[in-house]
């Protein structure tokens, strides 16, 4: 091939990939608006919170996990520690089905130095 037909070969190709293209993407399918809607609100997801340590949270720290009533924040401050938040149910301190509400949303981290509340002296 010499220099002239190497060049209107690669001209024939550029413009040939670019029709392509162009028709790919008038051909791209119409999005319904209801699917759109759907869509939308589904990626809008509501923002990550840190979970509350059952162990170290305060009654009001505790009460705005949804499903943990000012009576349950009682009981498991008065029950306290905990070694897991799965203990809140073995302990008969909420029922199970409010633990499964909640389960995502505490940790039982362990106790910090100096914690007091119900840990038996050492002998």
């Amino acid at each position: 091939m010499n220099r002239i037909q190497l060049a209107a070969a690669l001209a024939a190709l550029t413009l040939l990939s670019g029709a392509v293209s162009a028709v790919a993407e008038e051909k791209a399918p119409p999005v319904d608006p209801a699917v759109k809607k759907y869509t939308d609100k589904k990626e809008k997801k509501a923002p990550k919170t840190q979970p509350v340590d059952i162990n170290s949270a305060s009654k009001t720290q505790l009460m705005k996990v949804a499903g943990i009533s000012a009576d349950y924040a009682d009981k498991i401050i008065a029950g306290r520690p905990y070694v897991s938040k799965a203990d809140l149910v073995t302990r008969k301190v909420i029922p199970e089905g409010v633990f499964a509400q909640i389960k995502r949303q505490i940790v039982s981290l362990p106790p910090q130095k100096g914690f007091s509340d119900k840990v038996a002296p050492k002998k």
